[in-house]
Order: structure tokens, then sequence, then C-alpha cells
């Protein structure tokens, strides 16, 4: 983050991407046989989108990746409101930075910019992205529920749940599998779901939610489906998060990824490495 609040997106997406790219990792299958059915397939059909002809697997960056959709800014009652957004990735270290156009009314629109970098997570609201209306300085809260928010998107950029990607998983019956992922100090776990196709259907825990005086945590639930091949990698193109709160479900942000772009890796297949 910058002085004037504005965000360097080189902290983000490093100048030397193709560095970044190369990382390459073993694909241990006595590893994963460990694991159940569910799981060890996701695992093997992630390592098949971007395996070279050696027995390892590219580490993916996601160099850009467009969305649209609508978002509630209260509860359950709140309309719901038109967004697009713009979303850099890096998994190595695990990093976020999403920047979205909220249309309020004709004319009118806020920006909201979420971020995860270098262990810690901030969140601010902009209105026409210049008069500041509410930020959320890191916190070890925030700082979970980004890195949350990470793993629950990492179906995005898939081989970042793989274990030689130093993510930890444990298994729980043959459709389900909980995950965790670290960065420093931080530290967040999510439990996946896995439909019969063995993608990822559903990813849900307890997340901190802000409010006006702190933070609470609560049932929290992702929801994937509509699963493409874009850039020789299948991943979800729709999704939805919706918390469960006492009173009910809040049906939080629906939304479509339009275009994922992938760092060079991908076109080096058949370079022979």
């Amino acid at each position: 983050m910058l002085a004037d609040g504005k965000v360097d997106i080189d902290l983000i997406v490093p100048h030397n991407r193709t560095l970044c790219a190369t990382v390459l990792l073993e694909f241990d299958e006595s590893v994963v046989g460990k694991f159940g059915h569910a799981l060890s397939d996701f695992w093997r059909m992630t390592a098949d989108d971007s395996r070279e002809f050696t027995n390892t697997v590219w580490l993916m960056i996601s160099d850009c990746l467009e969305q649209n959709g609508k978002l509630r800014l209260g509860d359950s009652s709140s309309p719901w409101k038109p967004f697009t957004a713009t979303q850099h990735v890096t998994v190595d270290p695990p990093g976020f930075y999403w920047d979205a156009s909220i249309r309020l009314a004709p004319l009118l629109s806020l920006r909201v910019r979420d971020l995860f970098c270098d262990c810690e997570g901030t969140a601010s609201v902009s209105l026409f992205s210049v008069i500041p209306l509410d930020r959320a300085n890191s916190s070890p809260e925030l700082e979970e529920a980004e890195l949350m928010r990470y793993l629950a998107e990492a179906v995005w950029y898939p081989t970042a749940l793989l274990p030689a990607a130093g993510i930890e998983w444990e298994s729980i019956d043959d459709r389900t599998a909980k995950t965790t992922v670290e960065d420093g100090d931080v530290s967040a776990s999510l439990t996946f779901s896995f439909n019969e196709d063995d993608e990822v259907t559903r990813v849900h825990a307890d997340r901190y939610r802000r409010l006006d005086d702190g933070y609470e945590s609560m049932p929290w639930s992702g929801y994937w489906r509509n699963y493409e091949t874009r850039n020789g990698v299948r991943v979800p193109t729709e999704g939805k998060v919706v918390w469960h709160l006492p009173d009910g479900d809040v049906h939080a942000w629906q939304g479509r990824v339009t275009d994922i772009q992938y760092d060079d890796f991908l076109s080096c297949r058949g370079r022979g490495r």
C-alpha cells in the first residue's frame, strides 16, 4: 500500500513474472493416494491441467481476473447492486487485490478495494474512487478473513491447492476435506465439498464478519458452479457467498468470471522442460 492509499500492483504481481511462474511442484501419487476419492481425483485433474512432459506441475499465477455480478452492502433487506471487478492474485506468497466498482444509481458509484499482501489485510470504500467513506485496517480478524477468501477462491488457480504448494489437507470423507493455508503468522482453514465430477461445489467455515464495533465469527459459505475450461484450466465460472446468521441466511455476493488470464507458463507447454 502506498502512502496515498493507492495499491502498488507490482507488490501483488511482481515484475519478474517468469520467475514466479516457473516454480515446479512434484506431483506425488503416493501422497495423493492416501486421501479420499474425490479429493485425490480433484488433484489429479488439477495436475493434468498444468502438467509438463515430466512429473511436475506448474504453480499458477493469475495475472488478471475479471468479474461481474451483484452484491449487497448490508443485511438481507439491502437491495442488490451491480458490480464489475478486476482481481490480481499471486500464490507464492498468497496475495490478492480486488478492485470493484459498484453502481448505486446512474452516475453514482462506489469503489471497493480488498487487499491481502505481506500477511496483512485491508479493505476500503470510496465514492467516485476519490472520497473516502470507510476503511478497515489490518487486524488479526481481517487478516484471517482475507486469507480465507484467498483459499476459497483458489479454485480459480487450483494448483495452489496441491499439497506440494504448502497446503495442508485432512480428509473427512469421500466428498469433503478440510484444508489449511498459512502465511507467516496468519492461518485460515476451510472445508471443501466435492460433487460426483470431483469439482469443488462448496467451501465453508466460521469467518470473521465486520460490524460497526468490531468483528464476529459467523458461519460462511461459498458456492461454485458452471465449470468451464479457461486457458487450459478447468475452473468454476459462477459463484455466490452466503452468511448463515442466527436470523437467517444473507446472500451477500453473486458473480461470474468473465475472463481469467494466467501467467506465461501456459504458453510454455511443449518446450520440453
